[in-house]
């Protein structure tokens, strides 16, 4: 709560401040602009990242060949210094997302790989029968309660 206020009424000349008017004018996600002005005010010993979010980045824009790479990336005089962009999640993943533990993944492209979002889901079926089936409860709980595994987020991923 103290955070949003602070983050709604931005003194003059603070960091907040400055990062907003800087951000209007560049391709900034909302990922990293939320962190970045965490990061740099009162509120960062109050951060913690247990967002259950696999993110993994891969190359840098400016190592991209020159007519690939996205401009509003490169806000930088120097077009050798540019942002990059969130790896796509394909089938060569897989183990990685499985052995991450996080529920949220980013970013998937159908027209790059229409099939791993097929195949998550369907693990996550089977893995949720799998439990259901061994009666699975939960270790504090008493024996013969089972756990709840209908909107829990237990054993899904979640893809954007």
């Amino acid at each position: 709560r103290e955070f949003v206020s602070y983050f709604a009424n931005p003194e003059p000349d603070s960091f907040l401040s400055q990062f907003l008017e800087y951000a209007e004018h560049v391709v900034v996600a909302d990922e990293s602009f939320f962190g970045t002005v965490l990061r740099h005010t009162p509120f960062c010993n109050k951060h913690h990242n247990w967002n259950f979010l696999h993110l993994q980045f891969d190359q840098w824009e400016n190592e991209r060949n020159l007519e690939l790479r996205d401009e509003r990336k490169c806000v930088m005089p120097d077009p050798n210094h540019c942002g990059r962009s969130p790896t796509t999640m394909t089938m060569d993943y897989l183990d990685i997302l499985e052995l991450s533990g996080d529920l949220f993944a980013r970013k998937f492209n159908d027209d790059v790989d229409p099939e791993i979002k097929d195949v998550i889901d369907t693990l996550r079926k089977k893995e949720e029968s799998e439990l259901i089936a061994l009666n699975v409860t939960e270790p504090w709980a008493p024996a013969q309660s089972k756990v709840n595994l209908k909107l829990d987020g237990h054993g899904t991923l979640f893809v954007a």
